[in-house]
Order: structure tokens, then sequence, then C-alpha cells
């Protein structure tokens, strides 16, 4: 499939999931990705962020992340109350395994007391 055709089919779906805001925030960022001239026909680096209460819970997600093939970084949230743990890899921006990753993810966090905050895109500067 060629590029262009490609871009097409994806703002097609993204458009038939949305208005203004389809209120799926996967299908939504992807969106503004596009919409700020990411090429969504190629894979990109991506962060997944966790927050939690207790260091002992960061690490142990942390390390579940590794087994996954995840690049796993441990830290502090800015309050520095909470710790982080944050996940890299490369991933197509498809919403559909977005959602699936985030929902997953989401209850990996539950399941150790913390909170998922959502991906975004690893710029060259952040990585």
């Amino acid at each position: 499939m060629t590029r262009p055709l490609f871009l097409l089919l994806v703002l097609l779906s993204l458009s038939a999931c949305s208005g203004s805001g389809s209120g799926d925030p996967d299908v939504d960022r992807v969106q503004e990705l596009i919409e700020d001239g990411v090429d969504a026909s190629q894979t990109h680096t991506l962060r997944f962020s966790f927050l939690f209460a207790d260091e002992t819970a960061a690490k142990k997600v942390c390390k579940r992340l590794r087994t996954e093939g995840f690049t796993p970084q441990l830290g502090t949230a800015d309050d520095s109350r909470r710790f982080s743990c944050q996940g890299i890899k490369q991933f197509p921006l498809e919403p559909k395994l977005l959602r699936q990753l985030r929902l997953r993810f989401e209850v990996l966090a539950q399941n150790f007391g913390g909170e998922f905050n959502g991906w975004e895109l690893v710029t060259p500067a952040q990585s």
C-alpha cells in the first residue's frame, strides 16, 4: 500500500471515530500527531507512563515491562512523593493497538496500587 493511500485510510478511520473529539484518547492523540505531520505509516518510539505511591510496586511493573521487551525507566514523580515507571518501545500508531495497551496497562497499574498515565511519542531530543 502506498504511503498516501495508507495515510488517507488512517485519517478516514480516525474521522469516522471522531467528531471534534472521539472520546477515545488514543484515537484523538493519533489524530493530533498526524495533523502535526507525524508519519503514521511508520513505527515510532513510544513512552508509557505509570505512577505509584510505593517504590517496590514501581520496580515490579518495570520488571514486568522488561520481560515484554520494553526499556523500563524507574524514577520519582515531579512531586517526589510518588515513583514513576516508564516503558519505552517501538509501536505503530494504530489506535486499536494503543487502546488495547492502554486498557491492559490500566489494569496492570491498578493491580500494583498505581495509575497508568498514558503514552507519548518520544522525540529524538527526549531519547
